[in-house]
């Protein structure tokens, strides 16, 4: 792979676990009876199906970049 494309899959790795970490903690508030938000469980639920969707992304720019750049950098 070359590194624009291996960029982008750091950054839908970085992107993924910020957004699971976020949904996570919005669940343990939850639990825990803090109110930060109107709709917190909606919320989570949303966050989670947009990190994927954004991942998804960025992995299948990722293989498509690599694809049209030739494998390796000369």
């Amino acid at each position: 792979m070359n590194k624009g494309s291996k960029t982008l899959l750091r950054i839908a790795s970085i992107a993924l676990l910020a957004g699971i970490l976020f949904a996570a903690f919005l669940l343990v508030s939850t639990q825990a009876g803090l109110k930060l938000f109107e709709n917190q469980l909606q919320m989570v639920e949303w966050v989670i199906i947009y990190i994927f969707r954004v991942w998804g992304l960025l992995v299948c720019g990722a293989l498509i970049l690599d694809y049209l750049k030739g494998g390796q950098d000369s």
